[in-house]
């Protein structure tokens, strides 16, 4: 009861802050700007049965709209590929009240006219722009115009025909296995995007043999992060196989990578992100170990949130520190079963 009392308190402190200093914010951003707080104020207003969060949250989503122009970075994290999808997402859970094909038509039509250039982008904005996509056409409201439909397909055919091999990174790899399970349940290029989904997963298996090889694991390799992307692919495209690779890398991985994070990360709200993974990983399955380390985490880093957010440095401390004030609260949020988990497809953990 002790530490439902202390998220609750840590949650109201969050949102009084975003509420405080949510204008004078310049990023549209889903991490650390102003749509990251409004998706999170959302989640709030319900959780607590108040619609003033909501009201704030509406008029952020007002302030961002009116401020996006040409100059507007198309990012994910920071631009308007993760404005629009998080849109969608807001849409689809009856927060937002629009017609999202008119709302994102200017944003449409600014990114399908980069149809022909996929070539020449690297693999992360390919993937931000294949999400963005994805999202759009997952949404019921495209589903009766036909041209909307047609033109998404074609961005997506064009994207996946872009892509080549091989990936030099965890995070490109492990952004298309993010991007690939929806591409193939839309059904657009499935066999191409079928190959890219099962080589960016040996990939990453040959990466991590050559870390551990040189001896330089963990590395930037997080176990974690990639288990909940396969047990993702493993739940759309009911496949077994994708369940079996993420045990594979958990049971031979996750205790290192535990060792490495038992190391003290001293102020760092990192701790809530790792208590989330585990909270996943636990949940689905069924590992009471991994629940054990996602109450641990989550207890550390209710510790430091109350020590330097609400006490003394509460003023000094910026919006974006610690990986941003509404991706904690929303960790929050998820852990007590008051956001559901598919704010994972918008807000990728192993992104932020």
């Amino acid at each position: 009861m002790k530490k439902i009392s202390n998220i609750k308190n840590c949650l109201k402190n969050i949102a009084s802050v975003l509420k405080k200093e949510g204008n004078s914010i310049e990023s549209i951003g889903i991490s650390d700007g102003k749509m990251g707080m409004a998706i999170f104020l959302f989640h709030y207003s319900q959780f607590i049965r108040d619609e003033r969060p909501k009201l704030y949250a509406e008029n952020l989503i007002e302030q961002i709209n009116n401020a996006v122009d040409e100059n507007t970075s198309i990012n994910y994290l920071e631009g308007l590929i993760g404005f629009g999808i998080a849109t969608e997402y807001l849409s689809s859970h009856n927060f937002l009240d629009i017609n999202v094909n008119d709302f994102l038509e200017d944003i449409d039509s600014q990114f399908e006219q980069l149809k022909n250039h996929y070539l020449y982008l690297p693999i992360k904005e390919i993937v931000g722009q294949g999400k963005y996509f994805t999202a759009r056409l997952s949404n019921f409201s495209n589903n009766n115009n036909s041209e909307i439909v047609f033109s998404k397909k074609q961005c997506l055919s064009n994207l996946v025909d872009s892509m080549q091999r091989p990936y030099n990174y965890y995070d490109q790899a492990l952004g298309t296995i993010d991007l690939m399970p929806d591409i193939i349940l839309l059904n657009i290029n499935k066999e191409k995007a079928q190959h890219f989904l099962d080589y960016a997963i040996y990939k990453i298996e040959t990466m991590v043999y050559e870390d551990i090889h040189f001896k330089n694991y963990p590395g930037t390799f997080n176990p974690l992060n990639l288990s909940m992307k396969l047990i993702q692919a493993s739940e759309k495209l009911n496949n077994k196989l994708y369940m079996e690779k993420a045990l594979f890398f958990l049971n031979n991985y996750e205790a290192d990578f535990r060792k490495y994070l038992s190391v003290d990360i001293g102020l760092s709200f990192v701790g809530f992100k790792w208590s989330v993974l585990y909270h996943y990983l636990g949940t689905k399955l069924a590992n009471t170990d991994y629940l054990r380390l996602s109450e641990e985490w989550l207890a550390y880093s209710l510790k430091k949130h109350n020590e330097f957010v609400i006490g003394e440095y509460q003023n000094r401390m910026p919006l974006n520190q610690w990986n941003g004030y509404s991706q904690t609260g929303l960790a929050l949020l998820y852990l007590i079963g008051a956001c559901p988990e598919d704010i994972f497809d918008i807000l990728p953990l192993y992104m932020l």
